[in-house]
């Protein structure tokens, strides 16, 4: 997987959260997702050539990270997923190692 591929991954599941619960993501909470695996693009690639993880299993991945900032951001009273959120919500549950 390329940072290429990774951001448009990450823009993907961004935007589909964005249309189901209605809460704006961030450029800089996408920024948040993208950066911490970028030293791990390569093992990321060896996994997905090994079939030991799917693009699907990522984005699944990637919306449990979303769906966990709901309540940092209820909690703060904004309606939009920032960088904050997402780093609260990858330090409250890491679902993939190169996202913690």
């Amino acid at each position: 997987m390329t940072e290429r591929e990774l951001q448009q991954l990450i823009d993907r599941v961004s935007d589909r959260f964005e249309q189901v619960s209605g809460f704006r993501v961030l450029q800089r909470a996408r920024k948040a997702l993208l950066v911490p695996a970028l030293p791990h693009l390569d093992d990321v690639r060896r996994e997905l050539d090994r079939r030991t993880i799917t693009v699907q299993s990522l984005e699944g991945l990637m919306q449990q990270i979303l769906n966990n900032t709901l309540d940092d951001i209820q909690q703060r009273h904004i309606d939009y997923i920032d960088e904050r959120a997402i780093e609260r919500s990858m330090a409250r549950y890491c679902p993939y190692l190169f996202w913690c």
